[in-house]
């Protein structure tokens, strides 16, 4: 709804002051005219007609009523009250002919879709009772033309669907399209949105939902022309992203557009506390962009700005990055930016002046930005790195964040053994890396303040795992799943301690198709027993050495880094269901033991790994133990976190505000780190791909002391790195730079680059 002037613009059609002055006449002179009716008598005076020569009579309703809001007329009382009006109580249950089935597709029989007609009919009465059961959304209200289909096949009600108008403006949708203003207001008819689907809970059948969806489809076209006059271009739905990953649309071929700000319809404020959800959508016709972008004067105008080249690496990084306001994503990259050249310093200090600091704060404080905002763009250019590689470890790992030293415990927790008094947050989180051990990026990031209540709950073996926090495993894993479903020529495969040796977790992912690959150390004192009852150790010692091999042991605060010769045995195994889970069959991994050699049992290093990777030889043994060892770089990433970025510093006093901040600061750590390996594994590369060329221009002047022409050639990205952490105080003779020293130089290289830029502004410099 819009005014310019004495005009005002409602459900597409233009009421100008004439108009407008005809309509209240018709009121005047029929004060006891019924709205129906009056809203017949306006489609006749604007001969307002849809593409079947109906009068468009509902929109022109709702027109009246806008009119009726901004005074313009004066409406006759409403006196009837329709049975749609009235409130209904939502069914609790699904009807009782909702199937029951688990089996094939084949077993179900033929699959119909069923177009529903008058509200009183029992199929309708079906329809609505399943999705009012079942369904978060339930059966409505749907928005503006609408068709719903009821699936059934002989087994009983298998689902049901519905069809209705598309959404008004869509960011995404708008990019994806191309078409402008004014053909989106004329064509936006032609975009069908799929409103609800569901199957029913009680039908466990594999791509049973594509197949629906397919169906469903090739009987939309002539359905809604035939009821509407039109002929859908295009279809869109929404997916909450948190919940589903849309597999069963992307199978049918639905392309993911983006997300939703979280605002839905009716969000006039701006608060964006909806869901954020999914945007795909799927062509119907070869031309349908053609179609969507003609305009009135029958010009076909194709808006598709250019995607502008990232100018740094925090914009390639942010891409896709929506916080509801572009300033809000200017200053979230600004302050990605402002962390990252000064990693050590407190926020005051990392921020360039006053203005720049209170911005900050602003930002940080703002109620609607989240950790969970801010990684999104983080975790899909992760996923995008990732799917260059063949394999992929996705390492869990837990660290706490000690915030006792703030006055406040708002949002914060417990932290550490049940008798200390520290308090603080839970950070739970995957990092991706390839098989050499370079970051790729965070794929989940879970932070939490434990209450006194959870920790109680932790020890017992009667809490069910999903009100533990034992599931953040599990919830962490069902994210690999997520990316190795949408990539499957990547093998994705989640790594895990001790800790996450669960008989739940390992019992999830066998269960589920598609499933990313699982790789744990197992715990010892869980005392596992195969099914015949003999130990899991006891099998595995008992085994023929299938190889002698070198591990390499990290340093440890206690211990320096070290190589142990140790020998190798592997064996598929069994494994029973711990006592407090007789409900939960048997499960089937590969058992690989590493112990070092000539020690007793116990002694010297010693691990059994479990996995759901096929381990039948002494090369895939050896490359179980090869992809363990790079667990170790998500506690080098921990580390790089609290001590590079001072993460537990942050002096915020609320755990979302800390939250907020974490998750600038995870992908500050995540840089740095990043550089470090990658300057190992690519050193030849330019220095370019990291650094700014002011950056490289200024790091080779202040090293060699003399300045750089116009024409230099830049230095390699090993050769950067090993200056930059030359300035943190990095010795050749001591081997490859590690973070600290990365992120002590990159912070002095910061000021020494913005030294050498106020000198060329005055011109003291060449």
């Amino acid at each position: 709804m819009c005014y310019h002037s004495f005009i005002m613009i409602t459900q597409g059609k233009k009421f100008d002051k004439e108009t407008i002055a005809k309509i209240q006449e018709i009121i005047h002179n029929h004060p006891d005219i019924s709205r129906s009716k009056l809203s017949k008598k306006v489609c006749e005076l604007l001969d307002w007609k849809n593409p079947t020569g109906d009068y468009k009579a509902m929109s022109c309703r709702k027109s009246l009523n806008d009119l009726d809001k901004a005074k313009l007329i004066e409406l006759p009382v409403c006196k009837k009250t329709y049975a749609f009006q009235k409130q209904r109580q939502p069914a609790e249950n699904p009807p009782k002919e909702t199937a029951q089935f688990c089996g094939s597709l084949s077993e179900l029989g033929d699959i119909d879709i069923v177009l529903l007609g008058s509200p009183k009919s029992i199929q309708y009465g079906h329809w609505r009772d399943l999705l009012d059961a079942c369904h978060p959304l339930k059966s409505g209200p749907l928005c503006g033309s609408q068709l719903r289909y009821l699936v059934t096949s002989e087994k009983g009600v298998l689902g049901g669907l519905s069809y209705s108008s598309a959404a008004f403006c869509l960011r995404s949708r708008q990019e994806f399209i191309g078409w402008t203003k004014e053909a989106r207001d004329i064509n936006r008819k032609l975009v069908v949105s799929n409103s609800r689907f569901l199957i029913a809970p009680t039908v466990e059948v594999p791509n049973l939902a594509s197949h629906v969806l397919a169906k469903a489809e090739s009987r939309l076209l002539g359905d809604w022309e035939e009821r509407y006059g039109v002929v859908p271009a295009l279809l869109e739905t929404f997916v909450i992203k948190e919940k589903h990953d849309a597999s069963c649309y992307k199978a049918c071929g639905w392309i993911e557009i983006g997300a939703t700000a979280g605002r839905g319809r009716q969000d006039r404020k701006n608060k964006h506390d909806k869901e954020v959800k999914r945007v795909l959508v799927k062509p119907l016709q070869p031309d349908w962009r053609e179609r969507l972008c003609r305009c009135a004067d029958g010009k076909i105008n194709i808006h598709r700005p250019e995607k502008k080249e990232p100018q740094d690496w925090v914009e390639e990084e942010l891409e896709g990055l929506d916080l509801g306001d572009k300033r809000r994503e200017e200053r979230a990259q600004k302050l990605v930016r402002q962390f990252a050249a000064k990693p050590l310093s407190p926020i005051p200090l990392a921020c360039e002046n006053d203005a720049g600091l209170q911005g900050a704060y602003r930002f940080i404080h703002h109620e609607d930005i989240t950790m969970e905002k801010i990684l999104d763009p983080h975790r899909e250019s992760s996923i995008r790195r990732a799917t260059r590689e063949d394999v992929v470890l996705c390492v869990q790992d837990t660290s706490s964040l000690n915030y006792t030293h703030l006055k406040t415990s708002e949002g914060f927790g417990p932290i550490g053994e049940t008798q200390t008094k520290t308090h603080g947050l839970i950070l739970h989180d995957t990092l991706m890396l390839n098989e050499d051990g370079v970051p790729l990026g965070l794929l989940d990031v879970q932070c939490w303040g434990r209450s006194e209540e959870a920790r109680d709950k932790n020890t017992l073996k009667s809490v069910p795992i999903e009100e533990k926090e034992s599931c953040k495993w599990i919830e962490s894993y069902k994210k690999a799943c997520q990316a190795q479903r949408q990539h499957p020529e990547t093998r994705f495969i989640s790594v895990g301690d001790r800790e996450s040796d669960i008989f739940e977790l390992f019992s999830y992912a066998l269960e589920k198709d598609n499933s990313a690959g699982l790789l744990v150390r197992a715990e010892k004192s869980r005392n596992r027993r195969t099914v015949g009852g003999t130990k899991l150790w006891e099998i595995l010692r008992d085994e023929e050495v299938k190889g002698i091999l070198d591990v390499k042991v990290p340093a440890r605060a206690s211990q320096p880094a070290q190589e142990v010769l140790t020998e190798l045995r592997f064996k598929k195994v069994q494994l029973t269901p711990p006592k407090h889970l007789p409900n939960l069959p048997p499960i089937t991994v590969w058992a690989v033991y590493i112990c070092e050699k000539d020690c007793d049992p116990g002694d010297g290093l010693e691990w059994m790994l479990l996995t759901t990777e096929a381990t039948e030889t002494v090369e895939e043994a050896l490359l179980r133990s090869e992809q363990y060892g790079v667990r170790w770089c998500i506690e080098v990433f921990h580390r790089t976190l609290k001590s590079g970025c001072r993460m537990e510093d942050r002096q915020f006093q609320t755990a979302d505000r800390i939250k907020t901040c974490l998750a600038l600061d995870i992908i500050v750590a995540w840089r740095v780190y990043y550089l470090t390996q990658l300057g190992r594994e690519v050193p030849d590369v330019p220095a370019t791909v990291f650094f700014t060329e002011d950056e490289w221009r200024a790091l080779v002047t202040f090293i060699s002391k003399e300045p750089v022409s116009e024409d230099a050639q830049e230095p390699t990205l090993r050769e950067a790195m090993e200056m930059v952490a030359s300035l943190g105080g990095h010795q050749k003779r001591n081997g490859n730079p590690g973070t600290e020293t990365m992120w002590r130089g990159i912070q002095r290289l910061s000021d020494i680059t913005a030294t050498i830029q106020i000198m060329m502004q005055s011109g003291n410099g060449t």
